[in-house]
């Protein structure tokens, strides 16, 4: 088991908003506050799909912000198609852990690869 698999990033989030800019299904789109609907959030990804690569390849830091500047490809588990794209996720820190994310990637191409 990797140390991915084994990471909850639950345990990051303290009583959060967060916000997904795919559009490809309503119960993974919009936004999300607190906790459970945060982890609800990562089950949903989990059960959709798999991740053959995830790279953060820049991080930039200012006050209370994290962007992290990335590539990722995946499957989706429904129909076995393959999605890359880069992405931008923003987080804000509070007290040290994540008050908000928001994230930008290729809605269009992940739209895609579900259909």
């Amino acid at each position: 088991m990797s140390n991915l698999t084994r990471w909850n990033p639950i345990n990051e989030f303290e009583d959060l908003m967060n916000r997904y800019n795919r559009m490809f299904g309503l119960t993974r789109a919009g936004e999300r506050e607190g906790k459970a609907k945060v982890a609800e959030f990562f089950e949903l990804v989990a059960e959709f799909e798999r991740f053959e690569q995830f790279e953060p390849r820049e991080f930039v830091a200012q006050g209370d912000k994290v962007v992290a500047i990335g590539h990722y490809r995946a499957v989706t588990k429904p129909t076995g198609r393959r999605f890359e794209s880069d992405f931008v996720m923003v987080f804000t820190l509070r007290g040290g852990k994540v008050a908000r994310f928001q994230e930008f990637t290729d809605s269009a191409g992940i739209n895609a690869a579900f259909a």
